[in-house]
């Protein structure tokens, strides 16, 4: 066997061979994990250099620590891999641990050589089992191919992730390898987000507005910024933009576009009003857009506006030329023309009305022109539009945002046409001639006037009544409606027109309001007055009713006061609620006589009312007038101020009777007023029924005369006529079968004649007759109704005639009557005050024992005078003749009459003595007041007590201030002479005249208070004055006045005038005047000092102020009078003074 043959040689050879294969395959999985730690770690380097963008040289070390770490991660795989294998031996022992069938064998074989001490045979045998073994163990089993395996699929994961991120990021990647290969040169990173500004044109006309875009792409941020100046400045204005995104990377792959080249957001930035050029540019993430500049250029502008106005002719308007503003305003009709200026030369221009109509202009380099002639209508019905100028430069820039100027046509304004008399509905006069004064206006002129009206249902009538182009008018017309024989019942329509001269649009009418002429008939203008007095009275009779009430609470509350010293708290509300009552009952009566005054007048203008009765009434109304007398307004308020005051019960319980006497005199008022007004209105009723018995007469009449004149056209006209008369002649047979029942009570006999008048209309069948002839006339048969109509107007007649007769007999026999009962009850009278004469004589011969039997007697007196009052009362309740002191003068005498009873019976001789003497004094007087009531009443008049009364007090007053005038040139005698001895004869006389001048009108003024009595406050009034005359009296009668005495006595004639005014505002009404208030140009200085140039003169002021109180004319006379007087005295010189 050759030495190669050798098993031990073999053994080495096979080991080798299996070293070989084992190193390479550890190697080659190093290599796999150094492989994939290579991809991996140069990703990782990629990444960083790709966040970081290293700077030179510094590149290079991320790439050269994952190279080191690949090495580093190959030799420590391979060291761990080949770890105990580094020669044979060694891979014996692996070969010993993979192939435990060897059992020791391989290492025993190449431990033990030939010179170890051992059998050689087992030695071979030893060393061929372990060859034997070591060839057939398979080099699979001792170093297998699929060891690297792991690392292989670890590679090749690293090497597909390096495919998939190269493919992903092929510029990145190749950026990265660009820049690692070349370490030394310096990268800067790429922008991340691209930003784009985006403008529709880089020229801006000025006054427009501009949008700037921003374009944004890769990276989107939330926000961009917008950099912003005018051109010229340095400082820049920022704005923050919100990012809006547009579309997202998905929709870019699915629409097939790149990426990185697509918009997916935007920022927008909205410049209003551009005005100056500037520079712009955008930011977003780290991306910018270039600066770029826009350049703003002007548009063209109206810098000038002139319009000229040739107004209509008919408008008679001037001219005119405005320079300032634009608005057009002026008439339709005006011709404008309309010069506008402009900044730059201009292509075209128009004027743009309502932003419809277009006018062109006529252009002259930088000018425009425009002709218009305002129309009376345009387009729209509102009278107001707008317009502005458009224009366009010769570059074709449009002028922006022009100013709307504002075209108001003017209306040639309607005329304004009033009828201003009437001017209300009014009934129809007699004359049938109405004064029409029509008043009309203009802006530029009236054309002409026309009345136009219609009766009833007829057609419309037109009458021109001028025509006198003027803008103001006024026309006074007198209307004839005689010719258009008009009925009773007739209703006129009319109004006035007017128009004006507008010679573009045509004349314009305006029309006043329509008013209604109505012919009234009798009937029924008595009838509206009879409503209007039966409604007073029954107003009057419940105000009575209510007063009876409100007495009797008043009489309990002040019995409540006397018995408990205090009114409780809703005791004190029922004199409350009493008190307020009590005041609008007062005022409801002054109002119902205002209503009557007005009944008055309807009566008075229609004719209606005779004097003697418009007397009548004028003499209730003045006595309604007075039913609330000052002294009830005067106790009504002091009761009102007791209940809320803090007085005694005394103090209040006495006011309260004083107001119970006032209630009960407004009480009697109010009762008798009510009785002459049912009086008064069944006279007035009589009347009525004669005047409409005359008025059917008068008809029939005139139908008669009308058949007579044979016009047949007139036939239907006075079949009418007579079917209204058949209606009023049944209407007044019906009145007079009430007034019968209503005069039974009045005066029998006329109410019997009434009745015979009513029962002879039946008789004659008068309505039947006057329906028959109607008949007659509408069917044509004139000649028979011309008999008819005769007849009729014969007992037409005899009912006119006994409605006259009966009148007549009426007011004759009722004045008769009253003027019996007034001479009885003065005889009476006259006849107890002889009575009451005797009996005095009589008790003045007795002691005072004896004089106390004669007390029934001057008790029996007593109570023949109260029914002798009572009886008086009931005349006063049918006539106002009476005299106003009878009943205060009748009340004194029965009072003292029964104080004389009272003290005869207390033994009280003398006192009894003085009450008969004033007793039969008052009596006398009341004799004398009847006898002069009587006297008035045969003259069907009222005795004036006021009206008398009022210059009784004025004469006084004259006469006080003559005294006071005489009084102040003696005192100022005696000052001159004061160094004298004592008082000379002349100044004693003087003072002894004075003396007696002023006793003289003491006297006078006592008897002017009589005449008062019954009216408690002016006989307090004249009372006062009375006391204060007598203190001055006192000083003249000893002959030792003092300085003071003047002032006293102007004091005096102060209060004189002070009464006569408040006398003549208890008869008399005021009544006020308006007038419109006009302007009227001042033509004098335009200042002039405040005593005008004059010295204050003192006594002419007092005599303005004395005047400037609203006193009658014959009051003003005499205050004047008084004041020239003594004015004239002052200024006389001293030479001339006595």
């Amino acid at each position: 066997m050759t030495p190669d043959q050798m098993p031990l040689p073999q053994i080495h050879h096979r080991l080798r061979r299996l070293r070989v294969r084992f190193v390479a395959i550890e190697s080659a999985r190093a290599l796999l994990w150094a492989f994939g730690g290579l991809m991996v770690g140069g990703w990782l380097a990629a990444g960083v250099e790709a966040i970081a963008y290293l700077p030179p040289i510094v590149r290079l070390v991320p790439p050269g620590l994952v190279v080191l770490g690949a090495v580093i991660v190959a030799g420590g795989v391979l060291r761990v891999g080949l770890k105990g294998v580094r020669d044979t031996h060694s891979m014996a022992l692996y070969v010993e641990k993979r192939v435990p069938s060897l059992r020791q064998r391989l290492i025993t074989a190449l431990e033990l050589d030939d010179s170890t001490p051992c059998s050689e045979a087992l030695l071979a045998i030893t060393r061929d089992e372990a060859l034997q073994s070591l060839l057939e163990t398979s080099p699979e089993q001792i170093a297998s191919r699929r060891r690297p395996r792991f690392a292989f699929w670890a590679a090749a994961a690293a090497l597909v992730i390096t495919v998939i991120l190269g493919s992903r990021f092929p510029d990145g990647a190749a950026g990265i390898a660009h820049r690692w290969a070349h370490p030394t040169l310096a990268f800067s990173p790429p922008q991340q987000t691209h930003v784009t500004l985006e403008m529709a044109t880089g020229v801006v006309v000025a006054g427009d507005d501009l949008d700037l875009h921003l374009a944004i792409s890769g990276d989107i941020p939330t926000t961009a910024t917008l950099r912003r100046r005018y051109v010229g400045e340095t400082a820049w204005l920022e704005e923050e933009l919100l990012v809006e995104e547009r579309a997202s990377e998905a929709s870019a792959e699915e629409s097939g576009t790149e990426a990185s080249g697509y918009i997916r957001a935007n920022a927008r930035f909205a410049w209003d009003d551009v005005r100056q050029s500037f520079e712009v540019q955008g930011f977003a993430g780290d991306g910018e857009t270039l600066q770029h500049t826009v350049k703003v250029i002007d548009p063209p502008v109206v810098t000038g506006l002139r319009l000229s106005f040739e107004y209509p002719d008919y408008s008679g308007l001037p001219a005119r030329v405005e320079e300032e503003g634009g608005d057009l305003r002026a008439l339709a009709g005006t011709a404008v023309r309309l010069e506008a200026s402009s900044n730059k030369r201009l292509g075209t221009a128009e004027m743009v009305i309502d932003d419809s109509v277009r006018i062109p202009a006529q252009i002259v380099d930088r000018a425009a022109v425009v002709d218009w002639v305002l129309p009376a209508v345009m387009t729209h019905d509102a009278r107001r539009h707008q317009y502005h100028i458009h224009l366009t430069d010769i570059d074709g820039i449009e002028n922006r945002e022009p100013i709307r100027y504002a075209i108001d046509i003017l209306d040639d304004e309607v005329p304004v046409v009033n009828i201003v008399n009437p001017g209300h509905d009014a009934d129809l006069p007699e004359s049938q001639q109405v004064a029409l004064g029509i008043e009309a206006m203009d802006d530029f002129g009236i054309g002409r006037i026309d009345l136009v009206y219609q009766i009833n249902d007829g057609p419309p009538l037109r009458t021109r009544l001028g025509s006198p182009a003027e803008p103001r008018t006024s026309l006074h017309h007198i209307w004839d409606l005689t010719p258009h024989q008009l009925l009773p019942e007739d209703l006129v329509t009319y109004h006035a027109e007017a128009f004006d001269n507008d010679a573009v649009g045509g004349p314009k009418k305006g029309l006043s309001s329509a008013y209604t002429l109505r012919f009234p008939s009798l009937y029924e203008l008595f009838d509206e007055v009879s409503i209007e007095q039966e409604q007073q009275l029954e107003t009057l009779e419940e105000i009575a009713e209510q007063e009876q009430d409100a007495h009797d609470i008043v009489e309990q509350l002040r019995r409540e006061v006397l018995k408990t010293d205090d009114l409780s708290w809703q005791e004190k509300k029922e004199l409350d609620a009493a008190l307020e009552a009590a005041s609008e009952r007062a005022e409801a009566v002054q109002e119902l006589a205002r209503e009557m005054a007005e009944t008055m007048d309807q009566l008075e203008k229609s004719g209606l009312g005779s004097d003697q009765l418009l007397d009548k009434m004028e003499q209730i109304r003045e006595l309604m007038a007075a039913v609330a007398s000052p002294e009830m307004q005067e106790a009504l308020e002091a009761l009102q101020q007791a209940a809320q005051g803090e007085l005694n019960p005394q103090e209040l319980a006495e006011a309260l009777r004083e107001f119970q006497q006032d209630q009960q005199s407004f009480q009697e008022r109010l009762d008798r007023t009510i009785s002459l007004l049912q009086q008064i209105h069944a006279e007035q009723r009589l009347m009525a029924a004669t005047e409409q018995a005359q008025d059917l007469e008068e008809r029939q009449q005139q139908i008669d005369e009308s058949l007579d004149a044979g016009d047949p056209s007139d036939a239907q006209r006075l079949a009418d006529q007579e079917g209204r008369l058949a209606a009023d002649t049944d209407r007044l047979q019906q009145e007079l079968d009430e007034l019968a029942e209503e005069m039974d009570q009045i005066h029998p006999p006329t109410s019997q004649g009434l009745k015979a008048q009513s029962q002879m209309m039946e008789q004659a069948k008068l309505n039947e007759r006057m329906r028959m002839m109607e008949q007659q006339l509408d069917a044509g048969a004139s000649q028979m109704a011309r008999r008819q109509g005769e007849g009729l107007e014969e007992d037409l007649g005899r009912l006119s005639e006994a409605m006259q007769e009966l009148q007549g007999e009426f007011s004759a026999g009722q004045r008769e009557n009253l003027m019996g009962a007034i001479r009885e009850i003065a005889a009476d009278l006259l006849q107890l005050s002889f009575r009451q004469e005797r009996l005095r004589r009589q008790i003045d011969t007795l002691d005072s024992p004896r004089a106390l039997l004669e007390a029934p007697r001057q008790f029996a007196l007593g109570s023949s005078l109260r029914r002798s009052i009572m009886a008086l009362a009931e005349i006063g309740r049918q006539t106002m003749s009476l005299h106003p002191g009878l009943p205060t003068t009748l009340g004194y005498a029965l009072q003292n009459a029964e104080g004389a009873a009272g003290h005869l019976s207390q033994k009280e001789r003398h006192r009894a003595l003085e009450l008969q003497s004033e007793a039969m004094r008052r009596l006398n007087e009341a004799v004398l007041m009847l006898r002069e009531s009587a006297k008035d009443l045969a003259q069907s008049k009222m005795p004036s007590g006021f009206a008398e009364a009022m210059e009784r007090m004025m004469g006084l007053s004259q006469q006080q201030a003559a005294l006071n005038e005489a009084t102040q040139r003696s005192l100022q005698q005696q000052g001159r002479q004061q160094g004298q001895q004592g008082r000379g004869g002349q100044e004693e006389m003087m003072i002894s005249r004075l003396a007696a001048e002023q006793r003289r009108i003491y006297q006078a003024l006592s008897e002017l208070e009589r005449g008062l009595r019954g009216q408690r406050s002016l006989q307090e009034r004249v009372g006062q004055i009375q006391k204060e005359m007598g203190d001055v009296l006192q000083q003249l009668e000893q002959r030792r006045p003092n300085q003071n005495l003047p002032q006293r006595q102007q004091r005096i004639l102060q209060r004189m005038l002070d009464a006569s005014r408040s006398i003549h505002a208890r008869g008399f009404e005021k009544k006020r005047r308006s007038q419109v208030a006009t302007q009227h140009a001042m033509d004098g200085p335009s200042w002039l000092p405040e005593n005008l140039g004059q010295t204050p003169d003192r006594w002419r002021q007092a005599m303005g102020e004395a005047l400037s109180g609203d006193y009658p004319a014959g009051y003003r006379r005499l205050v004047r009078r008084y004041y020239e007087t003594v004015y004239s005295d002052l200024t006389q010189p001293e030479a001339e003074q006595p």
